[in-house]
């Protein structure tokens, strides 16, 4: 089991879990483990819940964004981009249906994007600053204000990732960890 998302209402984690052919899948479990875990999506990975914990998000094959209710009924992203590159979107979702996920966009790897559910827009939230032909972004996840976000970054030698806070609205991007690197996929309590 990996990737794991625990409810924003202290009452389940989803998580991904390869079969026995090594097809991912997202499985949910109560919090104290005390019922058997059951699959939720097939052929899914990287879950994770809204801030409002209704509902989730997932990848199908790295770029292709769903969202889905716990029953396991899930809707494709339109719009999503398309590109050459390798990144999983990782995505996460605020209480408003926002989704933020990595998109390939500069290279193999991904700088962090914005799906705005008010009025179904997408837009990038970095840029590529560094050595490489796109920082590969990771792990975003949304701050309580739903406004915000964290996400780790790794740019130039993979040992140099470090977390970064992006406000969703103005752009301002803060680092929030200093020295030789080693930080990476920030969660919020």
């Amino acid at each position: 089991a990996t990737s794991p998302s625990w409810s924003p209402i202290d009452d389940a984690i989803l998580f991904q879990r390869a079969s026995p052919n090594g097809i991912q899948s997202v499985w949910i479990t109560d919090a104290l483990g005390s019922e058997r875990p059951r699959m939720v999506v097939e052929n899914a990975r990287s879950p994770g819940f809204s801030r409002d914990g209704r509902s989730f998000v997932f990848t199908r094959n790295r770029q292709e964004i769903y969202i889905a209710s716990l029953e396991g009924e899930a809707r494709f992203l339109e719009g999503v981009p398309e590109t050459p590159g390798f990144a999983d979107a990782m995505p996460a979702m605020n209480a408003r249906g926002d989704i933020a996920f990595v998109l390939a966009d500069e290279g193999p790897v991904g700088n962090l994007w914005l799906y705005a559910a008010d009025d179904e827009t997408f837009r990038q939230l970095t840029r590529s600053e560094g050595p490489l032909p796109g920082v590969l972004a990771r792990s975003p996840a949304w701050l309580p204000d739903g406004r915000s976000l964290v996400y780790s970054e790794i740019d130039g030698d993979v040992t140099n990732e470090h977390i970064w806070q992006t406000d969703a609205v103005s752009g301002e991007t803060t680092k929030l960890t200093t020295g030789a690197g080693g930080y990476g996929e920030p969660a919020v309590s």
